[in-house]
Parts: C-alpha cells; sequence; structure tokens
C-alpha cells in the first residue's frame, strides 16, 4: 500500500483522465512510414543506435516526476515501487546496452563442418526490421521500454502500443517518444480493441508481447499470418 508521502502531488486528482487515441483508420499508414523509414538503414549504424538509446536515457531522467505522476494516477503505485521496479531496471539495461552494443553488433566465428574447413565462416547479427511493442497495463513503462532497449539496440524500428487501460502513462508517452526519438523509426499507437486489432492485421517482423494467456493467443493467432516471431 502506498503512503501518503511517498505518492505524488495530485493537483488534478478528480478530473476524469480521457485517453488519446491513434484513428484506427491512421493504423496502417504509421506501420508502412515506419517500416520504409527502416528500409533506408538508417537504424543500422552503432552510432545512430547508440544515440537513441542516449535519447531514451534522457526523455526517462527529464520527465521522471511526470512518469511518476502518471503511474501514481494509472495505478496508485508509489514513487518508491515504481523507481524500483521499473525505472531503475529500464536505466540499468540502457548503459548494459550502451556497454555492449558493440560486442553484440560485430560477426562471430561460426564452427567450421569438414566440406568448409578453408572457408571464412562467420555469424553476423542483423536487426529483424519493423517490429510491434504491446505493453500491459500493470508495468505500463518497463514493459514498453525494456522491449525497446532491445530493439533498438538491434537495430530495428518500433510501433509502440501502451495499454488502453494505463491512460495517464499512454497519453504521456504518446507525447514524449516522439520528442527524444526518431519519429521516423519509432512512433506510438494508442487506443483500444479497435485500434490494437487494426495494428495485428499489418504485418510485422517480430511482436513483443507481455499480457494475458488469453491475449497472447489471440497475438499468436495474427502473427501466424505472417509466419511473425
Amino acid at each position: 500500500m502506498a503512503s501518503q508521502d511517498d505518492s505524488p502531488s495530485q493537483e488534478s486528482e478528480t478530473e476524469p483522465l480521457k485517453l488519446v487515441e491513434t484513428p484506427v483508420e491512421a493504423v496502417a499508414e504509421v506501420v508502412t512510414s515506419v517500416r520504409s523509414a527502416w528500409q533506408d538503414l538508417r537504424s543500422i549504424p552503432i552510432g545512430y543506435r547508440a544515440s537513441q538509446l542516449r535519447s531514451l536515457r534522457k526523455m526517462i531522467k527529464d520527465n521522471i516526476t511526470r512518469f511518476e505522476e502518471a503511474v501514481w494516477k494509472d495505478l496508485r503505485k508509489s514513487r518508491q515501487e515504481f523507481t524500483m521496479g521499473e525505472i531503475n531496471l529500464i536505466l540499468t539495461d540502457i548503459s548494459y546496452a550502451l556497454t555492449n552494443l558493440q560486442k553484440w553488433s560485430s560477426p562471430r566465428n561460426a564452427q567450421k563442418d569438414l566440406v568448409h574447413q578453408f572457408d571464412k565462416m562467420y555469424l553476423m547479427p542483423e536487426p529483424y526490421g519493423t517490429v510491434l511493442i504491446i505493453a500491459p497495463w500493470n508495468y505500463p513503462i518497463g514493459l514498453l521500454l525494456e522491449p525497446l532497449i532491445g530493439a533498438i539496440a538491434a537495430g530495428n524500428a518500433c510501433v509502440l502500443k501502451p495499454s488502453e487501460l494505463s491512460v495517464a502513462t499512454s497519453n504521456l508517452m504518446s507525447e514524449l517518444v516522439p520528442q527524444y526519438l526518431d519519429k521516423d523509426l519509432y512512433q506510438v499507437v494508442t487506443g483500444g480493441v479497435g485500434v490494437a486489432t487494426e495494428l495485428l492485421r499489418q504485418r510485422f517482423d517480430y511482436i513483443f508481447f507481455t499480457g494475458s494467456t488469453a491475449v497472447g493467443k489471440i497475438i499468436m493467432r495474427c502473427a501466424a499470418e505472417h509466419l511473425t516471431p
């Protein structure tokens, strides 16, 4: 239970929150534009990936109070729980990714068989392409941004779908992400079932999802149409 002293100050506690929704008819255009931007290959250079990770870290640090207030409005989650359970983990993982980015992206020697003893063989890590991240309501920031760290580090473009049940957090993400990250490669789509359904009709190269088994089955069925992992 959060104590009163541990919760952010609430100036508009009684005001109902309204979700800022992406029009359903705009979803396909968003996905197409992100995919087109990725095909320019600007996300491939290591320097670019590192700059986007640093921008993500700056977004969190610059707006930590706003994130705390949003999560309090959505979940009544205390500052201490939010910091320990989400923010600290995100910042730690960004630092870890920045430290290991060059290593992760470098070619690695591949084991040779008898036929290829005189060949030069290596494994070259490559991005999947355009990925979708769908976050649940209970960890609305951690389970949206943690997959994004890996996706950026690997050189992917991303469409982010915050939970419509965490209204304040969803609205804040749709506001902040375009201010800090590349607006062509990383876009936020917000809304309820209609928006989510339209998103899943689109072709993605990888889908990140954390949530219920029931919703997971729906996402798996939709992903199977395009053989999306």
